[in-house]
């Protein structure tokens, strides 16, 4: 009989990578002194814990709220770590600066829905209104081009490029951990940069297939 793989996800923080399991969430960052800090949290879901929100669609809007929620504390806390600053971890993940965090949200919400949902439409209403098909193409088309053009752009950022280092580190430990194998340089070496959950990955494949269904 096949042991059943662990599966966990992650993400890329400052000077580290965060990984989430089921019940756990750990990050490895980097302080000024070179040192590698682990910190450990237990994790239960909201639908853990109210059995009524795991249902359709509801689940999953509490399953990317959570995530964004983690992802926020991951980067403050690192933020922290990487800086020198002397600080407890406490609650990190459940006390997170919540006014802060959805303030972020609110303003990315705004910014994603303008740049990369309305902005392609209005464009294409210009040069394609006469037609469904056209219109529908030439939207998905911009649309892909805009986030293409965006990863492209922000990678000129020195730290956001270091993130984005830190980004296929989180994919070369999710394989060798999946694998069974110790979280070591030498057995994550040989692994790719490209994970198939890779979010990023996934909203492009999205912005693919809306095309399509469009």
């Amino acid at each position: 009989m096949v042991a059943k793989k662990t599966r966990v996800g992650g993400q890329a923080v400052i000077e580290g990578v965060m990984i989430r399991s089921k019940h756990r969430i750990s990050w490895a960052v980097k302080n000024p002194d070179g040192e590698t800090i682990i910190e450990r949290l237990p994790f239960v879901s909201l639908l853990k814990r109210h059995r009524f929100l795991a249902v359709p669609i509801v689940r999953g809007a509490i399953g990317v709220y959570e995530s964004l929620k983690i992802g926020y504390a991951a980067l403050a806390r690192s933020a922290q770590i990487a800086s020198g600053e002397r600080c407890e971890i406490g609650k990190q993940v459940e006390n997170s600066n919540r006014g802060a965090f959805l303030a972020s949200l609110a303003i990315a919400l705004v910014i994603c829905l303008g740049l990369f949902m309305y902005l392609p439409m209005l464009i294409s209403q210009v040069f394609f209104k006469d037609s469904a098909l056209a219109f529908n193409g030439a939207a998905g088309t911009i649309r892909i081009a805009l986030f293409l053009a965006y990863l492209a752009s922000i990678s000129l950022w020195k730290d956001i490029r270091r993130v984005f280092e830190y980004h296929g580190a989180e994919h070369k430990a999710i394989f060798a951990f999946e694998d069974g194998k110790e979280l070591t340089l030498e057995n994550m070496r040989s692994y790719s940069t490209l994970h198939p959950r890779c979010g990023t990955s996934f909203l492009l494949l999205v912005a693919m297939i809306c095309i399509v269904l469009f």
